[in-house]
């Protein structure tokens, strides 16, 4: 992984959605190259161009990809959880359609997931299926925060559908996939602080979709849901990123000769404890599935873990090296990707308080 990485991602790569266009067609490529190497999709099975390995290797694929700002891109998507609930949800047809262009790097994905009125209460959504007169369905409604919106072929969409009108709750939760070019179909990108363009507001206005779009049972995508934003929340090896922001700040505070004062010192093993913390957490839900237990409620400590170690670099950085986070020759590329990815670490893939109360409820509150 490494070799292949030095070759041919340059060193001030700091991700695919900076302003610079040729950051996004290099992970494209790059992601064309993994799959060659087997390497894109090493934990699918083999019958869907996946090269059959463990989850443990797929853990040091995703784990080198973020200690080198994710040149995989947004195919982490599809490789992650798209792929996965279709093989287990999706028809035949629908496996055969989607499984090897996303095992050969070739397809992004984005999630149509949550809403202006139901951000990570995704049981609240509004956007609505219904079934069309002449056949198949007509889809209304919104979604903001849609992330690759701008490159993505292919959405994953959750939609409301049932005959009580019911307008919140897990019942009548539908799933379609749905081509990004379909009529009825507009995206407004949202810059945001921590990226130039990988977040959007899309339209869903009277747009037709087919029986084979949809994924799964008509109402019962809830399932499907759960098990989706389980691959996602360990998905991505936020820990390794901050490990590696850690130990650059520290180094730079070696080179000033500041690194001597015992309460930065600390406060470093501080931050290294929430870091290896979250790595360990990971390594247990990671373990899960390789026994092929069902999802527990680690997935949500694990990823909420993953939350606190973020910040707790961020804080880290802002104490002790805020000048780096400045723009321009003083700044340092590493450290200010640290910290826009903690700018949406506590949102994205649920918030951070969501986490919380996902933990409670699996746990369970004391009596009394």
């Amino acid at each position: 992984m490494r070799e292949l990485i030095a070759e041919h991602i340059p060193p001030g790569f700091l991700g695919a959605f900076s302003a610079n266009p040729e950051d996004l067609a290099l992970t494209q490529s790059f992601c064309k190259l993994l799959a060659e190497e087997g390497l894109l999709c090493l934990t699918w099975p083999q019958e869907y161009g996946g090269g059959g390995g463990s989850v443990w290797e797929q853990t040091t694929v995703r784990e080198e990809m973020w200690a080198h700002h994710e040149p995989r891109g947004a195919q982490y998507m599809g490789v992650n959880w798209v792929g996965p609930a279709l093989m287990r949800h999706g028809t035949a047809e629908q496996r055969a359609k989607h499984l090897p262009p996303i095992s050969a790097g070739e397809v992004i994905w984005c999630q149509g997931f949550s809403e202006p009125e139901a951000g990570s209460d995704l049981a609240s959504l509004r956007t609505r299926a219904e079934r069309h007169p002449e056949g198949g369905y007509v889809i209304n409604g919104r979604k903001i925060w849609t992330s690759y919106a701008h490159s993505a072929d292919w959405i994953f969409l959750l939609t409301r559908m049932d005959e009580a009108g019911q307008k919140t709750g897990r019942a009548g939760v539908t799933v379609f996939l749905l081509p990004m070019n379909l009529p009825g179909m507009t995206f407004k990108t949202i810059r945001g602080i921590h990226s130039a363009h990988d977040f959007h507001e899309s339209v869903f206005d009277n747009v037709r979709a087919t029986e084979a779009m949809r994924l799964g049972e008509e109402g019962r995508g809830w399932d499907i849901v759960r098990a989706v934003l389980n691959y996602e929340r360990v998905g991505q090896a936020h820990y390794e990123n901050a490990a590696r922001g850690l130990a650059r700040a520290v180094e730079l505070l070696q080179e000033r000769g500041e690194f001597d004062d015992a309460i930065v010192q600390a406060a470093a093993a501080s931050v290294h404890a929430a870091i290896e913390a979250a790595r360990v957490l990971t390594y247990k839900v990671i373990d899960q599935r390789a026994r092929n237990q069902p999802p527990t409620e680690f997935t949500s400590i694990a990823r909420f873990a993953m939350i606190r170690a973020n910040q707790a670099v961020f804080n880290f950085i802002c104490t002790y090296v805020p000048d780096v986070l400045a723009e321009g020759d003083s700044g340092d590329g590493r450290l200010q990707n640290v910290a826009k990815v903690t700018v949406s670490s506590g949102i994205a893939a649920g918030a951070a308080e969501v986490q919380l109360n996902l933990i409670s409820a699996g746990i369970g509150l004391p009596k009394g």
